[in-house]
């Protein structure tokens, strides 16, 4: 039996744009969107309810020197 299902979405540089997690019935659970800097690094993550309503954000900071 199938517990749950995630689906991945790829931009063409291969970086994960998107995650939809379903749970046993088929039925979606939540989003993720991710957004990258200029270098290629994750930049912000939102997760999104299924009527697509935001449910958290996280933001990534790097540190350079």
């Amino acid at each position: 039996d199938q517990k749950s299902r995630t689906t991945f979405v790829y931009n063409e540089k291969g970086k994960c744009t998107e995650e939809k997690h379903f749970d046993e019935y088929n039925k979606l659970e939540k989003t993720v969107q991710y957004q990258y800097n200029e270098f290629g690094k994750k930049q912000s993550a939102r997760t999104l309810l299924p009527n697509g309503k935001l449910k958290s954000e996280k933001v990534y900071e790097y540190i350079t020197e």
